[in-house]
């Protein structure tokens, strides 16, 4: 995963100064093998979840009503809660914000 400034920014350990006689950073063996360690665990690090607005959940819940063939207009309002709540958990499963539970059947 390629970080982003912020993040390599974020991962700077605390130990770093500034030679104003020079105006080069200065650092420790022990500030650069810490830094390292902050990169590498940010590149590894699964990105932070953004929670699903009630629109968006509408809007999947809408195309997946189309999918199945069963048009929203149609659908009764507990038909619409339920298509919801599954739209919903099919988009937090494949962007792993919530473990996916399948039935055997």
């Amino acid at each position: 995963m390629a970080l982003d400034f912020e993040q390599i920014e974020n991962a700077f350990p605390e130990g770093m100064t500034m030679n104003n006689a020079t105006g080069a950073l200065e650092v420790s063996a022990q500030w650069l093998h810490d830094f390292a360690r902050a990169i590498e665990a940010a590149a590894v690090a699964p990105p932070k979840a953004v929670p699903l607005t009630d629109e968006q959940i509408d809007k999947a819940a809408k195309v997946l009503s189309h999918c199945m063939d069963y048009p929203w207009e149609h659908m009764p309002e507990a038909g619409r809660l339920n298509m919801r709540k599954n739209a919903k958990t099919v988009i937090e499963a494949a962007h792993g914000i919530t473990p996916a539970t399948v039935e055997k059947g």
